[in-house]
This record gives structure tokens, sequence and C-alpha cells, in this order.
């Protein structure tokens, strides 16, 4: 008798739609706030590719008119990194010739700048064990000729 009162409350209690409003006001509340952190992290992985874009073009487009890698565009690479935050990999593909310190190539010589890095973003940070990261890849390829002709003796 006392096992089917018991029974008969706990199927009551579950058929009964009373508090139905609260858990869907709990989910609508998740839902939003996980709508407001997406807006709040996810435009940093586009500016850094929109840094890691513009940062690529001003190189290449300095080493098509200085005919040369030197340290003014070295200079260049250390400016941008402390602005933008950026620690790119740097690759350079060309028929580059070793002139004292700088590298040079000649008028018409086509050549390519890539600029490899990564974009971490956390999601979240439990206190029992370390963060939890989405590491997003970002590269950019830019070709390029140069405008500069250095004479026979200069190369």
């Amino acid at each position: 008798m006392k096992k089917q009162k018991y029974i008969s409350r706990v199927m009551k209690i579950m058929m009964s739609s009373r508090g139905d409003g609260y858990v869907s006001e709990i989910f609508k509340f998740a839902i939003i706030m996980a709508l407001i952190l997406s807006f709040v992290v996810l435009p940093d992985p586009f500016i850094k590719k929109l840094n890691l874009n513009h940062m690529t073009t001003s190189i290449v487009r300095a080493v098509e008119t200085t005919g040369e890698i030197n340290d003014d565009v070295y200079q260049m690479i250390e400016e941008y990194k402390a602005e933008t935050g950026l620690n790119p990999t740097i690759k350079w593909e060309g028929n580059f010739v070793n002139v004292g310190t700088s590298q040079r190539i000649q008028i018409r010589q086509r050549f390519s700048l890539t600029l490899t890095d990564n974009v971490v973003i956390t999601i979240a940070e439990p206190s029992f064990t370390g963060p939890i990261n989405i590491v997003i890849p970002i590269s950019k390829k830019v070709n390029g000729m140069c405008e500069v002709y250095w004479k026979p003796g200069q190369i």
C-alpha cells in the first residue's frame, strides 16, 4: 500500500507540467550567453588574419621597390610583430643572391613570401586542469616581382 502511494506520487510529479517555464528560461539564457560569448571571442582570428595579410603585402612591396631583403625589411618585420602581436614563421622563395648582410634579387625576377602563424582561442579555463584551446592556423602567401636593376658588379 505504502509502495503504491509512493509510486503514484512520483508519477503525479513526473506528469505535472509545473516548472516547465523555468527549464525553458534556463535554456534560453544559456543560448543567449553562448551567442554573446561567440561575438566576443570570434572576431579575434579574423582580425589577426587581416593583420597577417597586411603585413605580408607590405613586406613584399618593400622588397619589390628596394630589390633586396636588408636590415630595413627585418626592422619592418619586427615593427609589425610588435604592433600586431603576431609571431609568424617567414618563408622566402626566389632567386636571391647573398651580398653582404642582404639578399638581392634582379629586376623582373619573381619571388614569394609566406607568413604562417597560429591563433589560439581559449574555450574554457577550468580550475582542475589546463585551459581548453582551439588552435587555428593562418597563413598568407604573396608573390612579387623585383623592380630594381642591379648592375653586374652589384649582384
